[in-house]
This record gives C-alpha cells, structure tokens and sequence, in this order.
C-alpha cells in the first residue's frame, strides 16, 4: 500500500468528569467576578428587575440569592443551559461567550448548582442542577432534572426563606453544600436563571 494514502485513525477520547470537573472548579474565580457573571445572565435575559440578597447562616455558610423578571428558559434551554460548553447564542454586550460561566462561576463557591425556570406566559417550572459530590462518584457528566412538582416545591420553599424580605413570587435556583468555603450560594430569580454564560 502507498504509505501516503494511509490514514490515522480517529478516536473520540471524553474527558474524565472527576478531574475536569475539579479542574474547572479551581480556575481562580474571585466571589465577585463569579457574582458578576451571574448578574450578566440576568442580563442577557432582558430582566430590569435584578434584586441581590446576601443571608449569613452562621460563620460558614451564608446564601448568595439574585432575584430578577427576565425571560426564563424552556425545559430544553435549561437543560442546554447546565451543560458545560453550551450552544447558546450570546448578545454582542454579554460576558457569556463560551457556554462555561453559569457552572464555572457558581461551582467554584459551593457544590451543587440547581437551576429552575419558567418561560413568560407559560405556567409550568422546569428544574435542572450539578451536584459535585455525584459526578465525582460517578466520574461522569451527570445533572439531576426535576418535574414542575418538583421544581414548585422548591420555589416555595424560597419564598417561605424570603417572606421577610419582600421577595416577588417567582422563581429559584439554589446551590447547596460546603465547597471552597462558600457553602451555599442559592441564585433566585423572579422567573429564574435564563440565559447561558
């Protein structure tokens, strides 16, 4: 055979999830650049109503919750959305251009990112997260989705924490867990976290 004509072969090598994840985690994201980001996807979603709580737990842990009215996601955006490396299209002004920051930024401070969202003018919620801790198990990409019951549960249980701070009913996405010294890091928006990073 002409050693010209031959070819190597192609193999699709996936990344290992345990140790890109841990690599993705310790990229150096500052609290207030991983802030910034999020505030950006509130943003991106067209909201003008973006209200930010900081609620201290005790020494360790506190809740970082951004509220705001933008467009929300439908079930398949969102699900897109929580993927590392997104296909998402991005406004010229956006910071988001790589589909990294949402999951980057959040999960450098805590370990799990949950997500929920519904789009204007529809009624049902859908729910999408990463839990650190199970893709390290597992050592595979895995994101845990939840039903509009699912998701409604856990909407009511952030107005019922935010009652007393004249929260709008809407919407919530939540970080939970001990990571990187920033425990939990809930991101709660109005009708939720909409855009890609």
């Amino acid at each position: 055979h002409d050693k010209s004509s031959r070819m190597p072969q192609v193999i699709e090598r996936v990344p290992r999830a345990r140790k890109t994840q841990k690599a993705l985690r310790g990229l150096g994201y500052k609290f207030n650049s991983s802030v910034a980001d999020l505030i950006d996807n509130s943003i991106s979603a067209n909201s003008d109503k973006i209200k930010i709580y900081f609620l201290i737990q005790n020494k360790s842990e506190f809740k970082l919750i951004i509220c705001d009215n933008g467009d929300g996601m439908s079930a398949e955006k969102l699900g897109e959305a929580i993927t590392y490396g997104s296909d998402v299209d991005y406004d010229e002004g956006s910071l988001s251009k790589f589909g990294m920051g949402l999951k980057t930024a959040s999960l450098a401070h805590c370990d799990e990112l949950t997500i929920f969202s519904r789009q204007n003018g529809k009624e049902k919620y859908s729910g999408s997260g990463i839990d650190t801790k199970l893709v390290d198990k597992e050592d595979k990409w895995l994101t845990l989705d939840y039903t509009n019951d699912e998701a409604v549960e856990q909407i009511i249980e952030a107005n019922t924490l935010l009652s007393g701070l004249g929260f709008e009913n809407g919407g919530l996405a939540l970080a939970h867990a001990l990571g990187n010294s920033y425990p939990e890091v809930p991101i709660v928006h109005k009708n939720f976290m909409h855009g890609e990073m």
